[in-house]
C-alpha cells in the first residue's frame, strides 16, 4: 500500500474551539496525498464530539482522531504523534497556530527541493532566511542554525516518518526537555543524514486564545537545556548552547515570574531553588558578565521579594503583575 505523502498531526488538549478553526483551515488546503491526525489528550469534551459537525462538511477528506484514555502530558503526546502516524512525512502542528494559506504546498515544495533530507525546518514569519540550505550531519546543521527558537515551535517542523519512528524511545526519555522532537532530531542527524532549512514560513502567528490555555515558562525553562544531555561532541554542545541562550529575555522573564511567586505566595526558598536550577543550566556556557553579575542581581531580587516587586512596579502596572502571579499561569503545562 502506498503511504500518504504528508500526515498533519495535531496534539491537542482542551482547545476545542481553536482546534476546529485550525482543522477548517487545513481542510481547505488538503489534497489526496495528505491527511489529518488529531491526538486528543483526554480533553474534557472529546474532540470527536466537538469536531463532528466540521467533519460532516468535508466527507471527502481523511481525518483520524485518536483519544488518549488519560492525559499523558503535552510532550509525551507530541512523541505519540510519531508513533501512530502512517505517512512518508509528518508535520507537527500546534492547535493554536494560524497557518499560511499555502502551507501544505510549501511543504511539498520543500520535499521536492531536498528529497534526501530527513527533516525540514521552516522559519517564523518575519525571520528572514536568505536561501534554502541543505546541511549534512549534526555539526553542520547546528552551525547553520540562525534562530533556534524557530525550531522550538512545533509547527515549524516537518519530519521523515521512517527515520523518526526509530527515535521514539529517546523522544519519551527527553519529554522533560519540553522539546522531545528536537532531541530526536539531533540524535538522528548523524554524520550522513541531511536536513533542510527552508525560507518560506508555514504559520502566520498564533490564533486568538481568550482562555490563555497553554504551557508555562517555568517547566519550559527548567527542562529546555537538558537537550544538551544528548551524546553531542563538546564543540556541538557549546555551539548549540549558544544558539539556545537568549540570556536577557529568558532571564528577565523567568526572574519576574519567580519574584511574583515569592512575593504573592511567600515561597521564597522554592523560588530561589527554581532560579538556581534554571540559571545553572542556561548559563553554564554563558559569558562571565551574565553569570557573575546579571544572574546574581536577579537572585537578590528574588531573595528579597518585596524589593523585587517594587522594582517590577517601576516598569509594569499592578494589574499586569497581578495577572502574571496567578498560580495557574505559573504552573500549567
Amino acid at each position: 500500500m502506498t503511504l500518504p505523502l504528508i500526515c498533519i498531526t495535531i496534539p491537542t488538549y482542551n482547545r476545542n474551539d481553536l482546534l476546529n478553526t485550525t482543522v477548517i483551515e487545513l481542510l481547505e488546503q488538503l489534497g489526496e496525498d495528505c491527511y489529518i491526525q488529531i491526538l486528543d489528550n483526554c480533553s474534557d469534551i472529546p474532540v470527536s464530539v466537538s469536531l463532528s459537525e466540521v467533519l460532516r462538511n468535508y466527507p471527502q477528506h481523511r481525518v483520524d482522531v485518536h483519544r488518549n484514555e488519560v492525559n499523558i502530558g503535552c510532550n509525551a503526546n507530541i512523541v505519540k504523534c510519531f508513533e501512530i502516524c502512517q505517512s512518508e512525512w509528518v508535520w507537527l502542528l500546534s492547535d493554536d497556530d494560524a497557518i499560511m494559506p499555502n502551507a501544505i504546498n510549501t511543504i511539498r515544495e520543500a520535499i521536492l527541493f531536498s528529497p534526501e533530507s530527513i527533516y525540514v525546518s521552516f522559519p517564523v514569519k518575519g525571520n528572514i532566511r536568505l536561501a534554502n540550505t541543505v546541511t549534512t550531519g549534526r555539526t553542520e546543521f547546528i552551525e547553520k542554525l540562525s534562530y533556534y527558537a524557530d525550531m522550538n515551535l512545533i509547527s515549524n517542523n516537518v519530519f521523515r516518518c521512517e527515520t523518526f519512528k526509530c527515535q521514539i524511545q529517546l523522544g519519551y526519555r527527553f519529554t522533560y526537555s519540553c522539546a522531545p522532537f528536537l532531541a530526536m532530531l539531533f540524535n538522528a542527524l548523524n554524520t550522513q543524514n541531511k536536513a533542510c532549512l527552508f525560507t518560506e514560513p508555514l504559520i502566520s502567528g498564533n490564533a486568538p486564545n481568550p482562555g490563555n490555555i497553554g504551557w508555562s515558562w517555568l517547566p519550559f525553562a527548567l527542562g529546555r537545556m537538558t537537550i544538551l544531555d544528548l551524546p553531542l561532541t563538546h564543540v556541538e554542545r557549546r555551539i548549540l548552547a549558544g544558539k539556545i541562550i537568549d540570556s536577557q529575555s529568558i532571564l528577565g522573564h523567568i526572574s519576574m515570574l519567580l519574584i511574583l511567586q515569592a512575593y504573592y505566595e511567600g515561597s521564597r526558598q522554592e523560588s530561589l531553588y527554581l532560579y538556581d536550577q534554571i540559571t545553572s543550566r542556561y548559563f553554564y556556557y554563558g559569558n562571565w558578565l551574565t553569570r557573575n553579575l546579571v544572574v546574581r542581581f536577579f537572585r537578590l531580587l528574588i531573595a528579597f521579594p518585596t524589593v523585587g516587586y517594587r522594582a517590577l512596579r517601576l516598569i509594569r502596572s499592578r494589574s499586569y503583575l497581578d495577572s502574571r502571579c496567578e498560580k495557574d499561569a505559573l504552573l500549567r503545562i
